[in-house]
């Protein structure tokens, strides 16, 4: 199923706040995966206002290797991807 399409330019004044909102999410992300290798030694699902990542591999997995902590950091690939929130603020602007 392809869904309708919409062409954002961030550098437009319109669409200053979100542009705004997905660097701050991108940051509270980083930050949230920080503290999950810190707590459990992986990276789990994290979420932002308007975009999250979480996994995305298929079978073979291939692990995320992470030279700062010098180790295996999740066992699968992960992506960002937009939550329907992000959708709908689009639709609405």
């Amino acid at each position: 199923m392809f869904l309708q399409y919409y062409h954002i330019n961030l550098e437009e004044p319109k669409y200053a706040i979100i542009k705004q909102q997905l660097e701050n999410d991108y940051y509270t992300i980083c930050s949230l995966l920080n503290n999950h290798i810190n707590a459990s030694g992986y990276i789990h699902t994290s979420n932002g206002q308007y975009i999250q990542i979480r996994s995305k591999d298929k079978k073979p997995y291939t692990p995320i290797f992470s030279s700062t902590y010098d180790k295996n950091i999740s066992n699968k690939n992960h992506a960002f991807y937009f939550k329907k929130d992000f959708i709908n603020y689009i639709k609405s602007v």
